[in-house]
């Protein structure tokens, strides 16, 4: 990047300051107790400010690309980027949050420069008929690194930037519990019961235990799965929740058991994180880029499988992990068994996802890299 003075860079030189949900930040300090100044106030030495028309392609705002792109729109535009009605012209780069369509490029194979496809694949490589749309744009905003160099092998070509996704702390932040008193929850998140989340691997693990004083509580979008289970100490939920009522459904948790197959960030075990929630998840795909041994629980890999129903979805030849459940039952058990050293952990997980995972975090990375790109055109 040319020319470009950054007056602190949105990670590890900021503390966020956080007192319970529902109040948002007012100050942000460095490590050196020096007050750092507001995100979008960084000095650049361009000839104009970034401008975007923001296409979002989906009206559900609490999941999916609805929830992302609103977030990620949002993220840029706090750091000072121009949101250009799409009624007017002047724009620098039109954003797409969507998976790509052949309509939004060029018919005959020229390549639409001013296009940014921000899209999310969960198998290790895309179909063919996104290559061939995704070929034809400008830029690819890929959520992760997992998914940069998925994008990359499956024959994308095209500039590809990563930015991560993030929490906003005002919702998402240390929460205060107590490992010893109750029954000892485990969290089980998923979209559906029989999907890559594997919330049945959960289910499953968790009756074979059998561990005194504990509950599993399952969180899904849809589907039905009660009438399967017999297990007294299981409970489930349904519906898709706002953001401040998913935080509040992760206060009384001790653990969230994430065996996923495959995310292309996997933003769920980043919120839990954020509020101080221990996490056991697969140490797989777009997950690493924030996994540390020190701040969640990283579950191994059995082994490489087919994707099975999203390549029926998708036409595709994609694979991704199968967690392994003897690992998983070990893990659970360790959290169980020792929760002086798990509430540490997710301390660690707190301090460190509000310091470097924030939506605004995210819009300064994607703000710089389109500059960036834009000005070496």
């Amino acid at each position: 990047m040319k020319n470009i003075t950054v007056h602190g860079n949105g990670n590890k030189d900021y503390n966020v300051l956080q007192r319970g949900f529902g109040k948002r930040p007012l100050k942000r300090y460095r490590d050196d107790g020096t007050l750092a100044p507001p995100y979008g106030t960084e000095l650049y030495n361009y000839p104009h400010p970034l401008k975007v028309a923001w296409v979002n392609m989906s009206s559900i705002q609490t999941s999916g690309y609805g929830r992302i792109g609103q977030m990620l729109a949002w993220g840029l535009q706090e750091n000072s980027v121009e949101m250009i009605d799409s009624r007017f012209f002047g724009w620098d780069y039109r954003i797409m949050p969507t998976t790509p369509r052949a309509w939004m490029v060029p018919q005959d194979g020229s390549i639409a420069e001013d296009l940014v496809i921000h899209t999310t694949f969960d198998g290790d490589m895309l179909p063919d008929s996104w290559v061939r749309i995704l070929n034809r744009a400008g830029i690819i905003w890929a959520p992760s690194q997992w998914s940069k160099n998925v994008f990359k092998r499956s024959g994308v070509t095209r500039p590809i930037f990563v930015a991560g996704y993030g929490v906003m702390p005002d919702v998402f932040n240390w929460v205060e519990r107590d490992f010893n008193e109750g029954p000892f929850t485990f969290l089980a998140w998923g979209g559906r019961a029989f999907d890559r989340k594997n919330v049945t691997t959960t289910i499953k693990v968790f009756g074979k235990l059998n561990l005194p004083d504990s509950k599993l509580v399952v969180k899904l979008a849809t589907g039905q799965i009660k009438n399967i289970i017999s297990n007294k100490n299981i409970k489930v939920f349904y519906g898709d929740l706002p953001d401040w009522q998913l935080a509040m459904f992760l206060v009384p948790a001790h653990c969230l058991v994430y065996p996923t197959s495959a995310e292309a960030f996997g933003l769920m075990p980043l919120e839990a994180m954020a509020c101080g929630l221990p996490v056991i998840l697969t140490d797989y795909s777009g997950m690493q880029d924030y996994m540390t041994p020190e701040t969640c629980i990283p579950l191994k890999v059995k082994k490489i499988v087919n994707a099975g129903l999203t390549n029926k979805m998708f036409d595709s030849e994609a694979y991704w992990a199968q967690p392994d459940e003897d690992d998983l039952a070990e893990k659970m058990i360790w959290a169980y068994e020792n929760r002086d050293e798990l509430k540490e952990i997710g301390r660690r997980a707190s301090d460190y996802v509000l310091r470097n995972w924030t939506w605004l975090d995210v819009g300064l990375r994607a703000k710089n890299e389109l500059l960036a790109l834009r000005d070496e055109c």
